[in-house]
């Protein structure tokens, strides 16, 4: 079985060099393997920014070899529950969280029942999160800056949802909402700093969310997002 690459930022004790074992651990696993990778891993060096408490553990899942193609929603449940059960990860089903991160653009071709199939699937364990955004992470992305629901997202909401295909070139296009996230912020979604430094504002995007659907069981055809929602429950965890 091929390995996995785990990233992550867990401190040791200076004055002894010693690994301090957390007590509860968040694995996020994700279909993007670039954005959202980039993100991700941001969050976990910032997570003393951040005040996630010091003995809660976030890792992000790399996936490697023979795994980097496994990126339907399907695919992803499926390899989060052998990670779990193949003891490839250290998993306490009781106290851990593998979070999955899946684009709802993937499932248009589905039925409402079938994506809340898929998804209820993957939290039937007790021990999986999903993370969904409709139609991409690019959302998440916007809801980063002040007043991007008033000024951004409810006026090109048709336009979001349908994600087209925009031009940029005569041999190049893109989708409406990484074109609309490049047009309005001026922001390359695969620049390192520039996602690095969104991090440092997820405060707002958390508050944005709240102005869109975060019920994932309803996104069908809907501007969904309840990644800020994932992100504040890690951040609110006092592990109690």
């Amino acid at each position: 079985m091929p390995p996995i690459r785990i990233y992550r930022n867990w401190n040791t004790r200076d004055a002894y060099n010693v690994q301090i074992e957390p007590y509860k651990r968040y694995y996020f696993l994700c279909e993007g393997r670039k954005t959202e990778k980039l993100y991700f891993e941001s969050l976990i060096k910032n997570r003393k920014e951040l005040s996630i408490h010091s003995l809660i553990d976030i890792d992000y899942i790399e996936r490697t070899e023979n795994d980097v193609g496994i990126s339907k929603p399907e695919q992803l449940i499926k390899f989060a529950k052998k990670l779990k059960a193949n003891k490839r990860i250290v998993f306490d089903k009781n106290i851990d969280k593998i979070i999955i991160v899946f684009d709802a653009d993937v499932l248009n071709s589905k039925s409402q029942d079938i994506i809340n199939n898929i998804i209820a699937d993957g939290e039937s364990d007790g021990s999986t999160i999903i993370g969904l955004t409709n139609p991409a992470f690019e959302l998440f992305l916007i809801l980063h800056y002040e007043s991007s629901y008033e000024n951004t997202i409810l006026p090109n909401s048709e336009e979001i949802i349908k994600n087209d295909w925009v031009k940029k070139s005569e041999n190049k296009k893109e989708r409406f909402i990484l074109n609309l996230l490049k047009r309005e912020y001026d922001i390359k979604s695969k620049s390192h700093s520039e996602i690095e430094n969104l991090v440092h504002k997820i405060n707002i995007a958390i508050s944005q969310e709240r102005k869109i659907n975060s019920q994932i069981y309803e996104c069908k055809d809907t501007i969904t997002s309840n990644i800020g929602s994932i992100i504040n429950q890690i951040i609110t965890d006092d592990i109690g």
